[in-house]
């Protein structure tokens, strides 16, 4: 029982939405604005229900959605790509930075100790003195790290 009822429920309920597909719209005298199935007597504007979008339609708009997200995928992929490339830029900037303290920190000790006499320690660990034009190579060399590093 409770089957057929529903049965007949469904037909009444589809053939209501095929037969009421027109929907009317009007204002009255204070300015309220109505809707309803049947014309009402004066003015009124017709406004027909969208129809049901075809097998068609549907697929075009579920292939546009994932091109969506397709797209949306790859946006991402890249900005996570570039906050990498952002990362190791900064990380080569701050070990640049390192270095160019120390170069201008060795430097400054070659500049500071002019005059004195400076020993360096040899490949087997043994002592040896470092002569004037060393000196001067090492000022060089250490004037050309502060300059390559630091700029």
């Amino acid at each position: 029982m409770h089957k057929v009822l529903l049965v007949i429920f469904v037909m009444f309920s589809l053939v209501s939405l095929a037969l009421g597909d027109t929907t009317y719209k009007w204002i009255d005298e204070d300015g309220q604005v109505h809707y309803t199935d049947e014309p009402p007597n004066g003015p009124c504007e017709e406004i027909k229900a969208p129809e049901c979008p075809s097998e068609k339609d549907i697929q075009i708009m579920q292939e546009r959605l994932e091109r969506q997200k397709r797209l949306l995928k790859e946006y991402d992929e890249k900005r996570d790509q570039e906050r990498k490339q952002a990362d190791v830029a900064k990380q080569k900037r701050k070990i640049r930075a390192q270095q160019c303290e120390e170069a201008k920190k060795r430097l400054r000790f070659l500049e500071e100790s002019k005059g004195l006499r400076m020993a360096h320690e040899g490949p087997a660990g043994e002592l040896r003195w470092i002569s004037d034009a060393e000196r001067i190579e090492m000022e060089i060399y250490w004037r050309k790290q502060v300059q390559q590093l630091c700029e």
